[in-house]
């Protein structure tokens, strides 16, 4: 079990402390303590409802995000004897519960007063309407401060759930939005401090972001520029040592080139200007936007049948295989020379990806069954496709930062048998019955059993009979589609 420390503000309302190893945190007026202790699930649950408060939940989705692993009966009952204890532990004197339930539905009390300590980076002060530049408004300015003082470490340290692709996407979201906001505001305050002339203020400032994030090279930097202007050298040497120590043990990597020339000059003499080494993560005023977008992955594989002999000359099918998937509306990446990525719903359409996604793979088979009559006899043809949640932020280039969406997609592609695609459940679910004739497959996903659908991408091979169309379910469309293939 994990030990939540809850501790009420008074009689209404609760305060959650997200940063450090305690995970979730609730002190009152007194700062008196009490401590329970809850399992696993029960604190990733309390943690999500306090994290995502400005909503109600569905029963299923919460049960789908926690016990993705048994099945929908079990996952609810789990569900409800969570909730019965978080109820049952976070009571107030007040005849109001602090977590509303129906038979459908999980939502904290919107009456109740809440509050995170990551919130100042996210909603604006009682002053203000929006949360401005802290350039620009001495309020925001104030509250961002504050909620720098208030990290004591990484956001959900510890907090790892492997077996829960959902919510160990929904942990990786909130952590890089918080880095993501942080970062934009600690440039500015440290900016605004050093012109004040109160660096001692602004290393303060960067100690606690660095407890969240530390092993963002480009703020100790700055920190051990500082340092070096206030004459504090023996400082920013430890500050450099450590910076060195975190990369190797954690990345098996060095300081920047900048860096060391930094503490160089510090050591020689005379001191450094901050202002010559610290460089806005962003020169935009604008708050930077994380947001979760729905995708589906379609991973395509060419396999060689027999292993002895090489495979080759694959760009001349992949050419019509890649203008496939862009027909369907994908941004395809290439993977290497046997396979490629593709993803489809990054344009904002997350309700027609998954279907886009098997309508491209059935298509991509009726290309590969002609390319096999060309010189491709012994090639085999795999794919997997999988619908998950990616963080995406305007200043990255990566689709699917965490790598969780396409890992299960690529896993998909390893397991399927030759001439076939895997898909998985969510995936299938999301196809609304379009696809019936589909067989079920044990699968392993991040360790975790879980069951995947096949269907036959129907690729002919030599000396073999082509097989009947199964029978035809569903609209015009797709009926189509079948009858061609």
């Amino acid at each position: 079990d994990i030990l939540l420390k809850i501790m009420q503000v008074n009689t209404c309302g609760y305060y959650v402390a997200i940063f450090g190893n305690n995970l979730c945190k609730l002190f009152n007026n007194s700062y008196s303590t009490v401590t329970y202790s809850f399992a696993t699930a029960s604190m990733a649950l309390i943690s999500y409802l306090f994290v995502e408060s400005n909503r109600s939940h569905t029963r299923n989705y919460l049960s789908d995000l926690l016990w993705p692993e048994v099945l929908d009966k079990k996952g609810d009952n789990s569900l409800r004897q969570s909730l019965h204890l978080l109820k049952g532990k976070l009571s107030t004197d007040e005849s109001e519960p602090v977590i509303l339930t129906t038979q459908r539905s999980v939502q904290l009390n919107p009456t109740l007063f809440r509050n995170l300590d990551s919130s100042g980076f996210f909603h604006p002060p009682k002053d203000c309407d929006i949360l401005h530049d802290p350039k620009e408004c001495p309020s925001c300015r104030e509250q961002m401060t504050g909620s720098f003082l208030s990290i004591r470490g990484p956001v959900f340290e510890g907090f790892s759930f492997p077996e829960c692709e959902e919510l160990q996407n929904w942990i990786t979201a909130v952590q890089e939005g918080l880095i993501e906001r942080s970062r934009w505001a600690i440039d500015r305050i440290v900016a605004l401090l050093e012109n004040e002339h109160r660096l001692g203020v602004a290393v303060r400032l960067l100690d606690h972001f660095l407890k969240m994030d530390p092993l963002d090279e480009e703020r100790t930097r700055t920190q051990i520029a500082l340092l070096g202007k206030m004459g504090n050298v023996s400082a920013a040497q430890k500050r450099y040592v450590q910076l060195s120590q975190s990369l190797k043990s954690e990345l098996d990597a060095e300081p920047d080139t900048s860096t060391k020339d930094l503490i160089k000059r510090i050591v020689k003499g005379p001191a450094v200007s901050p202002k010559a080494t610290l460089s806005l993560a962003s020169d935009s005023d604008e708050i930077p936007v994380l947001e979760w977008l729905q995708v589906t992955a379609l991973v395509i594989d060419l396999h060689q049948a027999d292993s002895s002999e090489a495979l080759s000359n694959t760009s001349q099918l992949f050419e019509p295989l890649l203008k496939t998937v862009q027909k369907f509306g994908s941004v395809e990446c290439r993977i290497n020379d046997y396979g490629f990525l593709a993803w489809f719903g990054t344009d904002g359409e997350p309700d027609r990806a998954s279907i886009l996604a098997v309508k491209a793979a059935l298509e991509i088979g009726k290309i590969f069954e002609g390319a096999r009559k060309t010189g491709f006899r012994n090639v085999e043809l795999r794919g997997g496709v999988h619908t998950g949640r990616v963080l995406k932020s305007p200043d990255s280039n990566s689709t699917d930062p965490v790598g969780t969406v396409s890992k299960s997609a690529t896993a998909l592609c390893m397991q399927a048998p030759p001439d076939s695609i895997l898909v998985s459940s969510d995936t299938y679910h999301a196809l609304r019955g379009l696809f019936p004739q589909a067989s079920t497959k044990p699968i392993t996903l991040f360790k975790r059993q879980t069951t995947g659908y096949l269907l036959s991408i129907f690729v002919s091979r030599e000396k073999t009979p082509f097989p009947e169309p199964p029978v035809l379910i569903g609209r015009e469309s797709e009926r189509q589609v079948f009858h061609d293939l």
